[in-house]
């Protein structure tokens, strides 16, 4: 079976690419030939355009944004760079690029199936209000098939609301990754969408190993942080009393200073390869983040971690569902949590009780249609 997906393999970001990689894989190692369709649109190309943000916070007279934007640009760079690599050896894409639903049109002929998903590829502020992340371009809609597509978002913006509607409903299989995404679906057009696992779960531990093993193996004590907000992880530290000593901190957050730059004891990971992102966290005696990626990979590989979460309900709740299925609902922060209970070890053989049914669900799902 010839399979187009259409995702966000091009986003400089670390969940976004392997998600995108384990759909691939997962379909290809079940003789299928999923390629994954390399498509864009502007508001796409613009996201990590570190000049157009720039300008952008320029002509809003957010001066101090721009200066941080335009410090930013070198460790962008060098990411686009290293998920490159990642990209030409892991995955297969279409050998023209794509830029506008017109130009989509052609693919009719070439593909049996269609997939959308999985991340946020729901999510009006993510796609540009681009319909063609809910297909619209393909013709026979018999062919379309989502497979964890993510909203990020708990409402659809008025004006977009009867597109997603008309959309939805010509999506012949549908699933989504969070009940969330279910009660949305439902509200909007009546159906009853499969709740499936991300599709990093299609991949198991010794899997996602092969790839992280091509990175060096980190040789010190280390604890992995993935934030996006200025000192979750230290606040942490402070209210829970945690002692550092000993350990190397591996970070990746927005919101570096120049006390990171210099620190020994720190060492930025703000442009690594995806493959040293899952090494440091196959690394890590502790794991802190505000990642869904990273917690599912926490979670995959068997690690000790924390979670933060924003207080916006829409984007937490990716997170919270797969907790909650877990039974990790305690790994998220709070300011009471001690030091005994962040290193509290967690029962991995019943995690994965919990998650082999959803699993199992989530590759049926894809079977059945293929």
């Amino acid at each position: 079976m010839k399979i187009g997906l259409i995702t966000f393999h091009n986003a400089l970001n670390y969940g976004a690419v392997l998600q995108a990689y384990a759909t691939q894989k997962y379909l290809n190692d079940r003789g299928h030939e999923c390629i994954i369709i390399d498509y864009t649109n502007e508001s796409r190309e613009k996201a990590y355009d570190m000049k157009a943000q720039t300008l952008h916070k320029i002509k809003r007279k957010d001066y101090k944004s721009a200066l941080k934007m335009a410090a930013g640009s070198f460790f962008m760079k060098r990411r686009e760079i290293n998920f490159d690599k990642f990209t030409s050896k892991h995955i297969v894409k279409t050998k023209f690029k794509y830029n506008g639903i017109n130009e989509l049109n052609e693919l009719n002929k070439e593909f049996d199936y269609f997939i959308i998903g999985s991340d946020q590829v729901w999510n009006p502020k993510h796609n540009g209000e681009d319909m063609s992340y809910l297909l619209e371009f393909v013709d026979d809609k018999t062919k379309t098939v989502s497979y964890a597509s993510s909203f990020g978002a708990s409402e659809i913006p008025e004006h977009l609301i009867q597109s997603y509607k008309d959309n939805l409903n010509n999506i012949k299989y549908l699933s989504t990754r969070e009940e969330l995404g279910v009660n949305l679906i439902k509200r909007l057009t009546g159906r009853e969408a499969e709740l499936v696992l991300d599709p990093v779960f299609l991949l198991n531990a010794e899997q996602w190993r092969e790839v992280a093993n091509e990175s060096k193996q980190n040789n010190h004590r280390s604890i992995f942080v993935y934030t996006n907000r200025k000192n979750q992880f230290e606040n942490m530290v402070k209210t829970a009393g945690l002692s550092l000593d000993g350990y190397k901190i591996h970070k990746i957050n927005r919101y570096l200073g120049p006390i990171d730059l210099i620190n020994p004891n720190v060492k930025v990971d703000y442009y690594i390869t995806p493959q040293k992102f899952l090494k440091n966290i196959d690394s890590a005696e502790l794991v802190a983040t505000a990642s869904f990626h990273c917690v599912a990979f926490s979670i995959l590989l068997h690690k000790q971690f924390v979670v933060f979460l924003t207080g916006d309900y829409g984007k937490d709740e990716r997170i919270i569902n797969l907790l909650k299925i877990a039974g990790l609902i305690n790994r998220i922060y709070s300011e009471d949590m001690t030091k005994e209970d962040i290193f509290k070890i967690i029962d991995y053989s019943e995690v994965d009780n919990r998650l082999s049914e959803y699993v199992e669900k989530s590759k049926s799902f894809l079977n059945n249609i293929f």
